[in-house]
C-alpha cells in the first residue's frame, strides 16, 4: 500500500501520536514546521533505484513500510543510501529511539538489502501495533468510535 492509501495518513498520525521525531532536528513531527527544509516528507527507506536494480515491482518499491516521515532536509542527506550505511549513523547522532519511534526493527540483518521483504514485514506488524494503539487511544478519549476486531489492521 502507497501513499495514496488512507492508511499512509493513519501511519503519520500513529507514528507521530507516539513520538517519533525527524531524523534530521530531533524536533517531533509536525506539520506547521516553517522552512522549505523542515516540511515533513516521506522518504523511502530502501531507495528506490537500488530496488529497481534488483527488480522489485513499484508497489513493494512504494510499500507503505518503506516509507519514514522526515524533514525536508533529512530527506536529502540521506538521499540514496543504504539504512545499514545511515542507521548506524543516526543511532550515534540521535540513539536507537529515532529508530525505535518510527517503528523500524532494530535487527540490523533486516537493514540489508538482500532482506528487504523480511524488513517490509516486520516494519508492516510493527506500523500496525502503532495504528491500533492510536486508534485504541482516540476511542478511549472519544476521538473516535470504537472498533470491534473486524475492523482492525
Amino acid at each position: 500500500r502507497g501513499e495514496r492509501n488512507p492508511l499512509f495518513s493513519l501511519a503519520y498520525l500513529a507514528l507521530k501520536h507516539s513520538g517519533a521525531l525527524d531524523w534530521n532536528t530531533g524536533l517531533g513531527l509536525s506539520l506547521s514546521h516553517q522552512g522549505n527544509q523542515h516540511y515533513i516528507e516521506f522518504h523511502h527507506i530502501f531507495p528506490k533505484a537500488e530496488l529497481r536494480k534488483r527488480g522489485y515491482e513499484r508497489s513493494e518499491i512504494n510499500e507503505i513500510a518503506n516509507m519514514a516521515f522526515v524533514s525536508g532536509r533529512a530527506n536529502r542527506r540521506i538521499s540514496n543510501k543504504l539504512p545499514s550505511i545511515y542507521f548506524p549513523k543516526l543511532i550515534s547522532e540521535r540513539g536507537a529511539e529515532a529508530l525505535s519511534a518510527q517503528a523500524i526493527p532494530s535487527d540490523k540483518s533486516l537493514w540489508e538489502i538482500e532482506n528487504y521483504r523480511s524488513f517490509l514485514a516486520a516494519r508492516q506488524a510493527l506500523l500496525e501495533q502503532r495504528i491500533n494503539a492510536f486508534v485504541d487511544a482516540s476511542v478511549a478519549r472519544g476521538q473516535a468510535s470504537e472498533l470491534d476486531d473486524s475492523d482492525r489492521i
